[in-house]
């Protein structure tokens, strides 16, 4: 028998291929169009409500099918409590990164009318 053991090096997406790329160009094009183009902006309100909305709905089923993906894919019982506080701080984490993001520019942009 020969014994051959072959490394294969993880193959890199192109940062173009990204999520986090699309998702930081999104951000940028809603700023510039509604710097340059504040009637289309509000025109489009209804889309980026509706996302919301539906982000809102996507995220409890996503944490609970986390946590249990994570408590079936363990075999040992004491890595779980680990994995399940894992997943809360993630979910914890990325509301309050959520919120920031959300309550800065509202909060901002209210000071500035008045």
């Amino acid at each position: 028998m020969q014994n051959t053991t072959e490394h294969t090096v993880p193959v890199r997406k192109r940062w173009y291929k990204q999520l986090y790329f699309w998702v930081l160009m999104a951000i940028v094009a809603g700023i510039i169009v509604g710097w340059l183009a504040p009637d289309t902006g509000q025109a489009m309100q209804p889309i980026g409500t509706t996302f919301v909305e539906a982000m809102k709905m996507l995220i409890g089923p996503i944490v609970f099918l986390t946590i249990v993906g994570g408590i079936a894919g363990v075999a040992d019982l004491k890595k779980v409590g680990a994995t399940g506080l894992k997943a809360l701080g993630y979910f914890q984490i990325g509301t309050i990164c959520a919120m920031v993001l959300g309550l800065v520019p509202s909060t901002s942009s209210a000071w500035a009318m008045e």
